[in-house]
């Protein structure tokens, strides 16, 4: 599998990549930052002639999987030589050091440490940690970065886990239960409910734009959202390079409910027979206590209940022993999805799986509604942050020249 990765020692304990910057949480408690083209640069001054595949890895993801790259691969012979470029370059281990003081640039104190959680949307950071939320708003150009005020406690509860989409925000509070918060009344912190919507959330995945609840690593719930069609763009601030300007906005957390059963009453098994799951945005994946790793797509036909379709896609390949002992977490990735075990951490992809890491880390990131970086995946370790990228096969080149729905509909009706 065609994967690079570049090591950066740092004695940290959550990192995320947003807006061309590594934000990490130090363990002497400050939030600090380091500049993706500080990192580019630096390795181009060592590697010059792997510039262009630097820039792709660190800077500009998207040049690898949008319609520009589509035309590009399609020129077989110049596929190749970027391939075989990229090839080169994951062959060699990286390492690159930055100065803390000198490099990194302190955005803030953090106001209660350990965090448990941290999250980088709509120009906003927000930390989850036991005395809550903070959050801080940032102002960035190019010229600098920096927070426009001290971080702000907009929830008093212990979170373990945050998540976001089209404006709204989930608060996983482990026993506390679930909360909601909405950043479309245009008030300079994020609004958050004062109801729970579950008695208990562990972390939430999005579906859509509905939410997946997990009461416990290998059970969940299904929040069934109304959601209204903006006119205009959303009022909120968002990075343009970054992030999609939603016209979305959920307006009604939960109005249905569906428990793991009824999701579940296509499928050939049962939640009694689930060690552990999570899901992406099309299709929940589960780790099966006979050993087997599958996915299964979610129905998406209108009108109709909420469920998973009855094919299995069996994701084990006859290597059970990969995926047999129970995950401590995983997220989705681009075709797939990244596998955190305590001894390793483990990239599934398009049908082919690849080892990233050897020994336990800290956490595992991956961006898959990023325009730039959908395609790294950031994983934070005792000694540092290891950032890998990752080169589309060939069945996803051959995805990026196929006609959208909306293009075929076009060609129909023509």
């Amino acid at each position: 599998m065609n994967h690079l990765r570049i090591f950066i020692p740092a004695d940290v304990l959550d990192s995320y990549v947003y807006f061309g910057y590594l934000f990490s949480v130090f363990r002497d408690g400050t939030l600090r930052v380091l500049s993706l083209h500080k990192i580019y640069e630096t390795l181009v001054s060592f590697h010059p002639h792997f510039e262009g595949i630097l820039r792709l890895a660190i800077l500009r993801n998207d040049w690898l999987d949008n319609s520009q790259a589509g035309a590009f691969f399609n020129i077989r012979r110049f596929r190749k030589v970027l391939e075989k470029a990229w090839n080169d370059f994951a062959l060699n281990e990286f390492t690159i050091e930055f100065d803390k003081d000198n490099n990194w640039q302190v955005l803030c104190e953090v106001p209660a440490m350990p965090i448990y959680d941290m999250r980088l949307y709509a120009t906003r950071v927000y930390l989850a940690h036991r005395d809550g939320v903070r959050e801080g708003r940032l102002f960035f150009n190019d010229r600098e970065l920096r927070l426009e005020s001290p971080l702000t406690k907009i929830f008093d509860a212990r979170t373990v886990s945050i998540s976001a989409r089209s404006g709204s925000l989930m608060f996983s509070a482990d026993n506390e239960g679930l909360y909601s918060g909405s950043l479309w009344n245009e008030q300079k912190t994020t609004k958050v409910s004062s109801r729970s919507y579950a008695k208990k959330s562990l972390r939430t995945g999005w579906s859509s734009f509905d939410v997946v609840n997990y009461e416990r690593q290998s059970y969940f719930s299904y929040l069934e959202n109304e959601i209204k069609r903006r006119k205009a763009r959303r009022p909120f601030r968002y990075s343009e390079i970054d992030e999609y300007p939603e016209k979305i906005e959920i307006v009604r957390i939960a109005v249905k409910r569906y428990s793991m059963d009824e999701v579940l009453k296509k499928v050939p098994f049962n939640y009694s027979d689930v060690q552990y799951c999570f899901n992406s945005t099309t299709a929940c994946f589960f780790f099966l206590k006979d050993g087997r790793f599958v996915r299964v797509n979610f129905a998406r036909e209108l009108h109709t209940e909420v469920r998973l379709r009855s094919k299995i896609h069996d994701l084990s390949f006859g290597t059970q022993e990969t995926f047999s002992n129970n995950p401590c977490s995983a997220v989705a990735f681009p075709l797939g999805c990244v596998i955190e075990y305590f001894d390793r951490v483990v990239l599934f992809h398009d049908n082919g799986v690849a080892t990233l890491e050897d020994g336990p880390v800290i956490s595992v990131r991956t961006f898959p509604t990023s325009r730039r970086f959908r395609r790294q995946i950031c994983i934070t370790r005792e000694d540092g942050i290891a950032l890998h990228a990752v080169f589309p096969t060939e069945d996803e080149i051959s995805r990026i020249n196929e006609p959208t729905r909306v293009q075929r509909m076009a060609v129909a009706a023509a």
